[in-house]
C-alpha cells in the first residue's frame, strides 16, 4: 500500500525528492502502459483505447497518443474537488495544483477540450461528440 499523504508531504516540501520519485515511477508506468496497449492491439487492431494520464502534458507524453482530450475545470472548482477527494487543506490543494501546468497552457496540446463544470448529462453528450469525431461514428444519447 502507499501512504499518499506522506508522499504528498514529501513532494510538496522537496522538489528534488519529487523529481527522483518521477524518475523512478514514470518509466515503469509507461512501460506497463505500452505493454497493455500492445496486448490490446494484438487482440484487436481496431480497438480504441482511452487512457487517463493526469499529468500527461507535465511529463511531456502527449505525443505518445493519437488524440489528446483535455478535461478541465476552473481553478476554484479544481481546488474544491481536490480538497474533497483527498482531504487536503486549502494550502496543500493550492500547492498541488501549482505543480501542474495551468489549463490555458495545456490547451495548445489538446485535440479536444471538455469543460468539467457542466451536468453529468452534458458531459456525456460532450464525450459522445468527441467519440464521434475520433471514430467517425456518432452514438445516440
Amino acid at each position: 500500500s502507499l501512504d499518499r499523504a506522506k508522499v504528498r508531504q514529501i513532494i510538496l516540501g522537496d522538489s528534488r525528492a519529487k523529481k527522483l520519485l518521477e524518475r523512478l515511477i514514470h518509466p515503469e508506468v509507461f512501460r506497463l502502459l505500452e505493454k497493455g496497449l500492445s496486448d490490446i492491439a494484438c487482440k484487436d487492431g481496431d480497438a480504441i483505447v482511452a487512457v487517463e494520464v493526469p499529468l500527461l502534458i507535465e511529463v511531456g507524453a502527449q505525443d505518445r497518443f493519437n488524440e489528446v482530450v483535455l478535461v478541465e475545470a476552473d481553478p476554484q472548482t479544481q481546488k474544491r474537488r481536490l480538497m474533497a477527494r483527498d482531504g487536503v487543506s486549502d494550502e496543500d490543494a493550492a500547492a498541488l495544483l501549482g505543480l501542474q501546468i495551468p489549463s490555458e497552457k495545456k490547451r495548445v496540446y489538446a485535440d479536444h477540450i471538455v469543460e468539467n463544470v457542466q451536468s453529468l448529462q452534458e458531459m456525456r453528450a460532450a464525450v459522445r461528440e468527441i467519440y464521434g469525431k475520433i471514430t467517425g461514428f456518432s452514438e445516440k444519447p
